[in-house]
C-alpha cells in the first residue's frame, strides 16, 4: 500500500508536502534553475537524500534512481519508513501472597522479608511495562513513476500513479558526479499561500559535513531559507 508520505517522497525525494515544506504568505518566488543543465548527466544513476527540510514523518535511507525503459525514463524511489508495532501481550504473574491475603482486611502487615518480596514484584511489573511498550521498526517502501516533461533550463515534471496530478522540482545546482540541490514550490488558494521545499542530494549515502555546509551557504546566498534544513538519516539502510 502506497502511503501519502511515500508518494511525496518519490516526488521530492524526502517528505510529505504538508509536513515538510516551509509555508509563507503570497505567491512562489522564482529561483533560477541551473543554466546549461544536462538532464542526461543528472539522470544517470542514483541520488541519495543527505539533507532536507524538517519533517515530522520519520523516513530514512531515501534514494532515487533514474532507469531508461521503453523510450521513457522511470523514477524508482525507495525509502525505509518508520512504523510502530503494537506491543506483545504478556500475562503478568500473580502478586506475592503477602499482597493477596490479609488478616486485617486492609493493607497487610508485613515483615521485612515480605516487604522485600513486594518491592521486587513492583520492580518486575515496571520492567514488564517497559518491555511491552511499542517498538519502532523501519519497513522498505518503493514507488515507480516516470519523467513526464523537462522544462528548460532545469525543471523536471513527474507522474507517479494513474490519476495523480503532475509534480515538479527545479535543479538549482549540481556537478552531476557528487551533489545536487533541488527546490520546489506549490501555491495554494490562487497564490494566497505557498509552500517551499529544498533538498540536498548526493551520489553516495554519506557526505562530508563541509560539503553540506558549503551547499547550504550557497542556498542562503541565493535567498533561500535554510534554517529548516536537517541532515537526512542514511545509516543502517540494509537492515
Amino acid at each position: 500500500m502506497i502511503t501519502a508520505y511515500l508518494l511525496a517522497v518519490v516526488v521530492l525525494l524526502s517528505c510529505n508536502k504538508a509536513e515538510a515544506q516551509v509555508g509563507r504568505v503570497g505567491k512562489c518566488p522564482d529561483y533560477q534553475g541551473l543554466q546549461d543543465f544536462s538532464f542526461e548527466r543528472y539522470a544517470n544513476g542514483t541520488w541519495y537524500e543527505v539533507a532536507k527540510f524538517f519533517t515530522v514523518m520519520e523516513t530514512k535511507c531515501v534514494a532515487m534512481e533514474f532507469v531508461p525503459h521503453n523510450g521513457t525514463i522511470l523514477v524508482v524511489s525507495t525509502a525505509l519508513e518508520k512504523m510502530i508495532l503494537p506491543p506483545p501481550v504478556q500475562q503478568a504473574p500473580p502478586p506475592p501472597a503477602q499482597l493477596r491475603h490479609s488478616k486485617h482486611g486492609g493493607f497487610p502487615l508485613m515483615s521485612h522479608h515480605d516487604k522485600k518480596l513486594v518491592i521486587e514484584h513492583l520492580k518486575a511489573q515496571r520492567t514488564r511495562r517497559n518491555i511491552n511498550q511499542a517498538e519502532p521498526i523501519f519497513t522498505p517502501v518503493k514507488v515507480v513513476g516516470f519523467v513526464s516533461e523537462k522544462v528548460p533550463p532545469a525543471t523536471l515534471r513527474f507522474n507517479y500513479t494513474e490519476g495523480t496530478s503532475m509534480q515538479e522540482y527545479r535543479v538549482l545546482d549540481t556537478d552531476y558526479e557528487t551533489y545536487a540541490t533541488i527546490w520546489s514550490c506549490t501555491e495554494m488558494f490562487n497564490g494566497v499561500f505557498h509552500n517551499q521545499f529544498v533538498s540536498i542530494l548526493s551520489r553516495t549515502r554519506t557526505v562530508e559535513p563541509s560539503l553540506i555546509n558549503e551547499l547550504v551557504a550557497k542556498l542562503t546566498a541565493a535567498g533561500l531559507e535554510t534554517s529548516h534544513l536537517v541532515v537526512s538519516d542514511q545509516q543502517r539502510c540494509d537492515s
